[in-house]
């Protein structure tokens, strides 16, 4: 995490069998020892309290070639798209991402 400069997430969270997501370039590394991750959620953001609600949510780095995903959690997407998922520790992790990690 020391070297993720910058770039765009999807912040992922799971609730009785349903994922929810959302993108986010709000994220920062605060600290490595220990692991410690910032990520900024507006205060009206449904995904604020899924968070609260689940108690954990995963953070995918998004590779260059997947713009198309960062779209699809932010609501830009016109055409209905279903994003496939992989799994870090039991959290929906974006399939294809450059890196994820889970937090709680």
């Amino acid at each position: 995490m020391g070297t993720f400069a910058t770039g765009v997430t999807v912040i992922t969270t799971e609730i009785d069998g349903d994922i929810h997501g959302m993108t986010a370039n709000a994220f920062m590394s605060v600290s490595l020892h220990p692991k410690l991750v910032l990520i900024s959620i507006g205060e009206k953001a449904k995904m604020r309290e899924r968070i609260k609600k689940s108690k954990t949510y995963a953070v995918s780095f998004l590779a260059e070639e997947q713009k198309e995903i960062s779209m699809l959690f932010a609501g830009q997407l016109k055409e209905k798209r279903e994003a496939e998922f992989d799994r870090l520790n039991g959290m929906p992790v974006i399939k294809g991402a450059i890196a994820s990690l889970t937090c709680n």
